[in-house]
């Protein structure tokens, strides 16, 4: 007999009732099929792992205390509202912008309105000939 149906007959598994019935018919009247269901048998136990041994109570306990402050530090840090709004720190970056979009204008003012000037020309303006970076 096939070594895949007699695993399958082993574990109660993927055969149908007739299927079934024709295996155990043939480990029942057949000593080739019976010496080889039994050494399938030996071969599929011996395979088997033994048990772990137990945790320790106090480790076991340990554990589960851990799990315990997680599960309550998750919990409590979803239930904290989001911080106040902080009017200064968006004072000063409006502050910072409005004062960078003033010097950009005043640069395109001193350039007489011209977008075509390169930013290394901007930035000579008013200075003398001697200070001038090549472009």
């Amino acid at each position: 007999m096939n070594e895949d149906t007699l695993i399958l007959y082993y574990y109660n598994d993927g055969l149908s009732d007739r299927e079934r019935r024709q295996v155990e018919t043939a480990i029942n009247t057949d000593t080739a099929v019976s010496a080889q269901y039994e050494a399938l048998c030996r071969q599929l136990n011996d395979l088997s792992e033994t048990d772990a041994q137990a945790v320790p109570s106090h480790t076991l306990q340990r554990w589960h205390d851990t799990i315990d402050r997680a599960a309550q530090q998750t919990h409590i840090r979803q239930q904290q509202p989001p911080g106040p709004f902080h009017i200064f720190s968006f004072a000063w970056g409006a502050a910072i912008t409005a004062a960078l979009a003033i010097g950009i204008g005043i640069g395109v003012y001193i350039a007489g309105g011209d977008t075509n000037t390169p930013m290394i020309e901007l930035a000579n303006v008013g200075s003398s000939a001697g200070n001038v970076v090549p472009a």
